[in-house]
This record gives C-alpha cells, structure tokens and sequence, in this order.
C-alpha cells in the first residue's frame, strides 16, 4: 500500500483539473470512469448518489496538508498528504516529507458524493474508510483505522493491516484481508474469501452464491459461518485448538472452507 509519506511528485495536467486547498468542490460526471481516494492520516467517506461528483476535504490544514484534487486519463484524483516545509531546502526538506509522524502531519480527509456506477480505489495510511452505494468494483486499503462497507453490488476487495472489516453488503465476490482485525459481513451473496492474522472472522449470507466457494481462514479468533436453512454445503472445517460445530449436513455442492489456528469455527443455520 502506498503510505502517501513518501516525496510528493505532483504532475499538473493542462486542462484535465486542478490542485487546491479549497475545502469543496463539484466535478461534472461527464468523461470521468474511475474514482482514485488517498490520504496519510485523515478519514474516507464515499457515498453513492446521482449527478455530478460532490467533493468536501475534511480537517484540512494548509500549513501542514498539500490537497491534490484532479483528472487524470479519466480518473478523479482525489489526495492529501503532507505538505514539505516550505522554508526548508536541501537535504532537510528532503527528510522532511518522509519523516513526518501521523501525529504531526496532515490529518484532511475526504467526503465524496458521486455516481454508484464509478469504480473506486481508496487507500489511507491511518484512518477511518466509509463506501456505500457502489454498483461498481470497489478497492480500499488501509494501513491502520476500520474499514466499513454499505450496499456494494460489485467486486469487492479490502485489506486493513491494523483494524477492522464491517458491513453489510451483496458483494459480487468478496476479497478480505486484515493483519489484526476482525471480519464481521452480513447480507453476502457470492463467494467470498476471508483472512485474519489475529481477530474473529464472521460471515452471513441472505443465499446461496450460484459459483465459487466460502472460505475463511484466521491464525487466532473464531469463525463463525452464516447460511440459509436450505442451504446445501460441502464443508471443509479445521481448527488447531478449539471446537467445531456443523448445523449442516456437508453433502451438498458449494463448497465452504474454515480454518483457524486457535478458535471455534461454526457453521450455522440462519435463525439458530
């Protein structure tokens, strides 16, 4: 993941948008495919609503931020990040921008209202991540802070290296991945595929996907796995200390792995 304290390189595009420390800004819809998010410390909220695309920049600094908003071969561009001394030179500046502690540094965010259509990539160094109402693919990393996803009919794929992945969503497909953090999704209704290093790992679905697989796997932490009564499973189920429970009689056809290092897993009937 791009941690955004790295020298800042900032390419102007004749025509194509604009870098500022406005706090908002609106961006006709026309001619943009894609949504780009990033900050180094600051909060990720992106809404899904019709119209042109709403852009607000939160806890901005301008003493301490650099606010990048632009078009780029059909990308919104939206960044903060940490603003070089202006007074330094040399080799100071030069350590400056990759030194800068979160604590100290820009902490500007990002509220963005813009069509479900749009797919999005939102990366933050530390920080929260809010997407709702995506009808396209949506990716988000985080480096520490909790992710937390809404009404997302599109691919899905988020990985927190220090915090957690909530929600309720009917992802096409489900990507997850946390290093200390937990999973915790409702409403899923295509494969998915879920890892932990440390934290629980629990996942319903509303139905059966028609393809691929359920599969949850957490060094230390509890799996708990969530399907319809009908639901006809083949169950793959392993944990290295703790207790297995199957509400399922495991001769069906989608196939569901769990493994946890130390913890229960459970396979469970909607309702019980």
């Amino acid at each position: 993941m791009n941690k955004i304290l790295a020298i800042s390189i900032l390419l102007s595009v004749s025509g194509a948008g604009f870098c500022a420390d406005d706090a908002a800004k609106t961006f006709p819809a026309a001619g943009i495919s894609g949504l780009s998010v990033e900050t180094g410390a600051g909060n990720i909220l992106v809404n899904g609503a019709a119209g042109d695309i709403k852009v607000e920049v939160t806890d901005n600094d301008p003493a301490k931020c650099l606010i990048t908003m632009k078009t780029d071969a059909g990308t919104l561009v939206l960044r903060a990040e940490n603003k070089p001394e202006a007074k330094a030179g040399g080799w100071k500046r030069f350590f400056s921008t990759l030194t800068v502690s979160h604590g100290d540094g820009c902490r500007a965010g990002f509220k963005v209202a813009a069509p479900a259509a749009l797919p999005l990539k939102a990366e933050n160094g530390s920080g929260g991540i809010t997407v709702s109402g995506r009808d396209a693919d949506v990716h988000v990393e985080n480096g520490s802070g909790p992710i937390s996803v809404e009404k997302i009919s599109g691919n899905l794929y988020a990985e927190n290296g220090s915090g957690g992945i909530s929600g309720s969503c009917c992802a096409k497909s489900l990507v997850a991945r946390t290093g200390s953090g937990g999973v915790s999704l409702t409403g899923l209704c295509g494969p998915a595929d879920a890892e932990a290093g440390s934290g629980n790992i629990t996942m319903d679905w509303s139905g059966v996907p028609a393809s691929g697989k359920a599969r949850a796997e957490t060094g230390s932490g509890n799996i708990k796995l969530t399907f319809p009564d009908s639901a006809k499973l083949a169950a793959k189920l392993e944990t290295g200390s703790g207790h297995v429970f199957n509400d399922f009689a495991s001769d069906g056809k989608f196939p569901v792995e769990a493994e946890a290092g130390s913890g229960s897993i459970t396979l469970r009937k909607a309702g019980k």
